[in-house]
């Protein structure tokens, strides 16, 4: 069944949730993770491959979706965003049809659609979760490209995803840059509609990292 995000505005009303990115940080703080989401009782939405079966899956991305749809199970209730190719779509019969509409002047929803300016299926998920009716959000996993220096990546000594080795992203560390300044950009802009949120392990991002996050659950950088 296609169902519509309509139907799930505010059906997570007052529940804290955690968002689930594919970031190496993730790997290596696996079991802190695992356990804070059981402790904290989060709502969880997963972005792409990731090391949890999380309540709400969220694919953007043709590519992704296609090496990496192996990891969905029917525990996680998918959400596929509008530029989901029709042939990935027919792989499943059950999904939330996410409609998002590029806009700099608003956030929010109407209509519809979920306005505003979403680089990475990670930032859309912020608002998603916003407009589910979230507490409280936290992430993990949105490590940025370019945490890591070019050369510890290619070395394989860092990660850049959970899985892989190394230097797992398709476009070059250039462009690695710039979609780092421009997730940042977006981030920024959530945050100025008030919508609050934490990244609890290590990021690029710093103005969104938890100032609490080396007292959590042993998550530390």
């Amino acid at each position: 069944m296609i169902e519509k995000f309509a139907w799930y505005r505010n059906s997570e009303q007052g529940n804290k949730f955690m968002i689930v990115g594919g970031g190496g940080s993730t790997r290596e703080f696996r079991d802190e993770i695992i356990l804070k989401c059981i402790i904290e009782k989060y709502t969880t939405i997963g972005i792409n491959r990731v090391i949890i079966q999380p309540d709400y899956h969220l694919w953007t991305n043709n590519q992704r979706l296609n090496d990496h749809n192996d990891c969905i199970t029917n525990h996680s209730t998918l959400m596929l965003g509008q530029n989901i190719t029709p042939e990935l779509r027919n792989m499943f019969h059950n999904y939330i049809d996410i409609h998002y509409t590029k806009s700099d002047s608003y956030y929010g929803y109407r209509n519809g659609q979920i306005y505003g300016t979403y680089r990475t299926a990670g930032i859309l998920a912020i608002m998603i979760a916003h407009l589910m009716g979230a507490a409280k959000i936290d992430i993990v996993g949105m490590d940025g490209f370019t945490l890591h220096n070019k050369m510890d990546l290619h070395l394989g000594k860092k990660s850049q995803h959970c899985y892989g080795s190394g230097y797992t992203d398709d476009a070059t560390w250039l462009q690695c840059i710039e979609k780092d300044k421009l997730v940042y950009n977006q981030l920024r802009s959530l945050a100025n509609i008030g919508i609050k949120f934490s990244i609890l392990t290590p990021t690029v991002f710093e103005d969104f990292r938890s100032p609490r996050c080396s007292q959590i659950n042993g998550i530390t950088t």
